[in-house]
């Protein structure tokens, strides 16, 4: 692998993480309520909804690297261990950096960012 590959793919590791740990918090905090309308419950759902294709997007691209470390073949699982491509490295660096945008916010103002 060359130094560009190696590059991007070590990127779309350490976003991944970054992403995978903001869709846990996220998904441990989305909790429905007996007293909301409709209305809410439903933003809720689709919060959760969101926050948990993102943990198992981010999980994925995790594993993937570790994966083909430990000789997991392409041929029976290469949905699974796929190399990143540039648009896959891009998504999930534009989600890392919302997310650490959004904990720096809250540190500087000491307000929760909904996100």
């Amino acid at each position: 692998m060359d130094a560009f590959n190696f590059t991007l793919q070590a990127l779309h590791v350490v976003a991944a993480i970054v992403v995978l740990i903001e869709a846990m918090n996220k998904l441990e905090r989305c909790k429905l309520r007996a007293g909301d309308g409709l209305r809410q419950q439903a933003l809720v759902v689709l919060k959760a909804v969101a926050w948990a294709c993102l943990a198992i997007g981010a999980a994925g691209a995790f594993a993937a690297p570790l994966l083909r470390g430990i000789g997991v073949g392409w041929r029976d699982y290469g949905w699974l261990v796929s190399r990143a491509n540039l648009g896959d490295v891009a998504t999930m660096i534009g989600v890392a950096v919302i997310v650490l945008r959004s904990r720096l916010k809250e540190r500087v103002t000491g307000r929760a960012v909904d996100v």
